[in-house]
């Protein structure tokens, strides 16, 4: 008899939020660094996050990611760097949306906890995001400010918010580990009782 995943349980790269559109969404900015504020609706790993851009011309052809806490408001301390990709798909097709996938060893999120994502590209890169206004996802999961880094201060640029799609893999609620626990002693008295 094989197990099977329970109507309504979440699998592993289950999208927690996405806002990513071919067709719609705006091109914005010209700099290196941006920061996008979201929350966290449930316990989960992050395992992925893509991310979709207009344009990238510098020097680097590579753009990088992290995670930041939140500290009021602001972009806190880092969490984790999310890895590193080329950009040369996006060079060769300017002006145009191409969507980097970003994964990783998954990183814990808490329930209800605000966290920052940030871009880092070369000094003398430019990249233009590709925005969008509205988005779905899991109930809790949102999107909220967007900054840009510029000379060492934090700029907010309102209500735009990253091109993005969060890939999570759902914490197991003590409730279903109780169960699975349960079960597993079922099946071990089970089998003593046969021998």
């Amino acid at each position: 008899m094989g197990l099977a995943a329970a109507p309504g349980v979440w699998a592993q790269g289950t999208v927690a939020y996405s806002n990513i559109s071919p067709s719609g969404g705006a091109s914005s900015g010209g700099l290196n660094n941006y920061y996008e504020q979201f929350t966290a609706g449930s316990a989960a790993s992050l395992d992925e996050v893509d991310l979709q851009i207009f344009n990238f011309n510098g020097t680097s052809d590579s753009l990088s990611l992290s995670l930041f806490s939140d500290s009021s408001g602001a972009v806190g301390k880092p969490i984790a760097s999310l890895g590193t990709v080329s950009t040369a798909a996006a060079a060769a097709q300017e002006f145009t949306p191409t969507t980097l996938a970003f994964s990783f060893s998954p990183v814990a999120l808490s329930s209800g906890t605000t966290y920052w994502l940030g871009t880092l590209g070369g000094a003398n890169d430019n990249v233009e995001e590709y925005t969008s206004g509205s988005g779905s996802g899991l109930p809790g999961w949102s999107l909220g400010q967007e900054k840009a880094y510029i000379s060492g201060n934090y700029y907010s640029i309102g209500s735009d918010e990253m091109g993005l799609t969060l890939d999570v893999t759902p914490a197991p609620e003590p409730a279903t580990l109780a169960l699975a626990g349960l079960g597993g002693l079922g099946m071990l008295w089970q089998f003593r009782r046969r021998k």
